[in-house]
C-alpha cells in the first residue's frame, strides 16, 4: 500500500490537474463546513441569551439539514471526479462545476443513508464490544468510494468495503490514522493558537473561515487518498494514481 506521504503527494498532484476540484472544495465543502461552525455559534448564543423559539428551532434545523446535504454533495462530487481517475490516467480537466454536480447528485442519498447505517452498526458494535466496533468502523472506511465507483450502496457497499480491507486491517489503520493526524491535527493546533490570540466575535469568525477552508481542502485530499487505497486494494486492476503495488 502506498506510503502516507505518497498518498498526500499524489492527491495534491491530482488536485492541481483538476481545476474543478477547487470549485467543489470551495462551494460544496468550505461553505457547509463554515456554515455549520457559524450555526453552532449562533445556537450557543441563543441558548445563553433567551429560550429558543419554535420558529428559530425550525429555521436552524432546516439550515443544518441544508448544510449536511451540501456537504455530502461535495463529497460525492470529489468522488465522482476521482472515479474518472480510476478509469484512466487523467490530465488537466475542463469539466464544469455544474456538470460535476449534475453527475454526482444521484449519489447523495445512497451515501447519506449508507453513512447513517454504518454509524448505527458501528455504534451497536461499540456498545457491545468496543474493539470489534472500532474494527468495523475502520473496515468500512472505503464505503463512500465503493458507492461512487461500483454503484452499490447500503449493506452491500459496507460488505464490499470490509472485504477489500480484510487482510490489510492494521496497515490500513496506520494509513488512516497517519492521514488524519497529518491533515487535520495541524489545523486544530493553528485554530487553537489563533483563538487564544483574540476572543472578539469578528476575529472568531475569521478564524472559523480559515479553519473551515483548511478543513475543506484536507477533506478533499483525504477523499482522494481513500480512492488511491481503494485502487490498491481492489483485485481486478492495477493502480492508476502512481502509488504502485508492492
Amino acid at each position: 500500500m502506498p506510503r502516507i506521504f505518497t498518498l498526500i503527494t499524489e492527491s495534491r498532484s491530482f488536485l492541481k490537474k483538476q481545476p474543478v476540484l477547487y470549485a467543489v472544495t470551495l462551494w460544496l465543502l468550505f461553505v457547509p463546513i463554515f456554515s455549520s461552525h457559524e450555526l453552532t455559534r449562533y445556537l450557543s448564543y441563543l441558548h445563553k441569551s433567551a429560550p429558543t423559539k419554535v420558529t428559530e428551532s425550525i429555521v436552524t434545523s432546516l439550515a443544518s439539514l441544508v448544510s449536511i446535504v451540501l456537504l455530502f454533495w461535495g463529497i460525492t462530487s470529489v468522488l465522482t471526479i476521482g472515479k474518472r481517475l480510476l478509469a484512466a490516467k487523467a490530465g488537466r480537466s475542463r469539466t464544469s462545476l455544474s456538470a460535476v454536480c449534475k453527475e454526482s447528485k444521484a449519489l447523495i442519498i445512497p451515501l447519506l443513508l449508507t453513512s447513517i447505517l454504518r454509524s448505527i452498526i458501528t455504534l451497536l458494535w461499540a456498545i457491545l464490544f468496543i474493539v470489534p466496533g472500532l474494527i468495523y468502523g475502520l473496515r468500512t472506511s472505503l464505503v463512500s468510494v465503493v458507492i461512487a465507483e461500483e454503484g452499490i450502496a447500503y449493506n452491500e457497499a459496507l460488505k464490499k468495503s470490509i472485504n477489500l480491507v480484510r487482510g490489510h486491517t492494521w496497515e490500513f489503520c496506520r494509513k488512516i490514522l497517519g492521514l488524519v493526524l497529518m491533515l487535520f491535527a495541524p489545523i486544530s493546533i493553528l485554530s487553537a493558537i489563533l483563538r487564544a490570540a483574540n476572543n472578539s466575535l469578528p476575529w472568531m469568525i475569521i478564524v472559523d473561515a480559515i479553519a473551515s477552508l483548511l478543513l475543506a481542502f484536507s477533506l478533499t485530499i483525504l477523499l482522494l487518498s481513500l480512492i488511491q487505497m481503494y485502487d490498491y486494494l481492489r483485485p481486478q486492476k492495477g493502480p492508476i494514481m502512481g502509488g504502485g503495488r508492492k
